[in-house]
């Protein structure tokens, strides 16, 4: 997202996306995303429940690729970003345990990254389109 890059923990055992406090806050200043309020609570690896502030859909560039993907929002979680089922399919990620290796397909892409204004319209574009 804009000029920024982010290291995503693939969690194959969770079945959304997740950031934290710090990394929607850095998003937020790109004007990229606007944060949907919510009262849920998810159930994390250690079990503990942790509560959940709100959903963001952004767009993204992953391995030259781009994508509008939907994270929900940990305050304390201690990664930055967290790749769930959701986006993993999205990205058609394929996990190879044996060789402990990830691949998302190559995507061919030479366009320009998104600026903060063409990624709120990207962004709007792509939600009409859904609607």
């Amino acid at each position: 997202m804009g000029n920024r890059e982010w290291r995503a923990l693939i969690d194959s055992g969770a079945m959304s996306s997740f950031i934290n406090r710090n990394t929607w806050k850095e998003i937020e200043k790109l004007r990229v995303a606007r944060l949907q309020p919510t009262q849920l609570k998810v159930t994390v690896a250690d079990g503990r429940s942790a509560k959940i502030i709100g959903q963001i859909t952004c767009p993204v560039i992953v391995n030259g690729g781009r994508y509008i993907l939907k994270f929900h929002v940990i305050p304390d979680l201690n990664e930055e970003m967290l790749f769930g089922i959701d986006t993993l399919k999205q990205l058609n990620c394929q996990l190879d345990f044996g060789q402990m290796i990830s691949r998302v397909n190559e995507i061919e892409d030479s366009r320009e990254p998104l600026t903060g204004e063409q990624a709120k319209q990207t962004i709007e574009s792509e939600m009409k389109s859904q609607f």
